[in-house]
């Protein structure tokens, strides 16, 4: 628990710090706006101030020599020049409202980008209240081991050995049924012996381990293998939490035990694959695949143009421009299988950014039901012991657009997201 916390406070701090960077870059895009609205702001003031000086100017004149005629040298102005001086003065008096609009404009959206820092800065602050609140939970909640045999048996080494011992039993117990011999007698023993060694263990600590070791009593019994596989298997399906992966173990290995060509060797290097499956992990880990752009949908309905990681800002041309010259960029982004079946990606900027290069995407597809690994969990709020999904991640995405982005595509879109924060 302590690892997910540190993690989902790292994963918020980089999403506070990105939410924080795009802030800035809508301020100063704003406080660019501003300006140049202040300078049209002030041309429109001028060029009214100049019509309407003229216009009240020629008005004046003609009331003046309305009923007298003028004198020699003063020209009268005609009714259409007046005309002319007042269709002026409205012009220049809608391009000072106009630039007066804009000035407000920029000004709201400053505030928006002030709303958008503060806002990450509030983020930043509740994700370390919630890592601190984690740790002092897991603190709180661990519990010594009541003695020295529960201690050992409650490791992560001990676990592992009874979890390949087991599977060892299991199979080797089935190559013996084709050819037996000496090795095979002595590694069922040997596997054997670690198992009543953790049944006893279990006794010893007031668990009711009577029948796993009733189980291992029969398979030592000639006639007694194949009721004792039936127990062996019920066992490994209670103790591995990669049961599945047993099970895609033994159907590559069984065709070859009918055989019996298949080496103890081979049977170890499947016991590996089994082996390497996380303790406590939250599902096997996806194999990276490469798909076409067109193929992959966002999550998103805008991309922004800048980016700042490290403390080195760089674009979204940038991106572009070094996939195009050494291929994909970085890590693989993370994809979910939508209901609908089609692949959904929750990151968005270099999948765009493959679009404009032509490149393949590098991800790992995930299944909408798969749950998220810890470092994803402090971005959805769920450090309370429940396990959100990669479907429930990429939904999030997908609503945080706005209900009529996300009432359109509920799964994602093949649309482009719109880049914003161009210079």
């Amino acid at each position: 628990m302590v690892v997910a916390a540190l993690s989902g406070w790292a994963s918020a701090l980089e999403d506070a710090q990105a939410q924080a960077d795009r802030g800035l870059a809508l301020a100063r895009e704003a406080h660019a706006d501003l300006q140049s609205a202040k300078s049209a702001y002030d041309e429109a003031q001028r060029s009214w101030s100049t019509a309407h000086a003229q216009q009240l100017s020629q008005e004046k004149l003609q009331k003046k020599y309305q009923d007298v005629p003028p004198p020699t040298g003063v020209t009268m102005p005609t009714d259409a020049q007046l005309r002319a001086m007042s269709r002026n003065v409205t012009q220049t008096q809608s391009s000072m409202d106009a630039a007066s609009a804009s000035i407000a404009s920029a000004n709201a959206r400053i505030e928006a980008a002030k709303r958008l820092v503060l806002e990450a800065q509030a983020a930043r602050d509740e994700a370390e209240n919630i890592a601190v609140k984690a740790i002092g939970d897991a603190k709180g909640r661990a519990v010594k081991p009541s003695s020295v045999w529960e201690a050992i048996q409650d490791s992560a080494a001990w676990q592992a050995i009874v979890v390949i011992a087991t599977v060892v039993l299991t199979i080797v117990s089935i190559v013996a049924i084709f050819v037996g011999g000496p090795i095979v007698w002595a590694i069922i023993a040997a596997a054997t012996a670690l198992l009543v060694l953790d049944a006893l263990m279990s006794i010893a600590q007031g668990k009711n381990a009577w029948g796993e070791l009733a189980m291992l009593a029969i398979g030592l019994i000639p006639g007694g293998k194949v009721l004792a596989l039936i127990g062996l298997a019920a066992h490994v399906g209670g103790g591995l939490t990669a049961a599945v992966a047993l099970a895609g173990a033994a159907d590559r290995i069984a065709p070859s035990l009918v055989g019996a060509t298949r080496s103890i060797r081979e049977i170890t290097s499947a016991l590996r694959v089994v082996a390497r499956a996380d303790e406590g992990s939250v599902g096997l880990r996806r194999v990276v695949v490469s798909l076409a752009p067109r193929d992959v949908r966002f999550t998103q309905k805008t991309v922004f143009f800048e980016k700042i990681r490290g403390g080195r800002v760089y674009t979204f041309e940038d991106i572009v421009k070094s996939m195009k010259t050494d291929g994909w960029v970085g890590k693989p982004v993370d994809a979910v299988r939508m209901p609908d079946g089609a692949i959904s990606s929750v990151d968005n900027t270099r999948v765009l950014a493959a679009h404009h290069s032509g490149v393949p995407i590098q991800a790992r597809v995930h299944e909408f039901a798969d749950p998220l690994p810890p470092q994803q969990l402090v971005r959805l709020g769920r450090l309370d012991g429940s396990a959100p999904t990669w479907g429930d991640f990429a939904t999030s995405r997908i609503e945080r657009q706005g209900p009529t982005w996300a009432g359109q595509n509920p799964f994602g879109s093949f649309d482009l997201p719109r880049l914003t924060g161009q210079p």
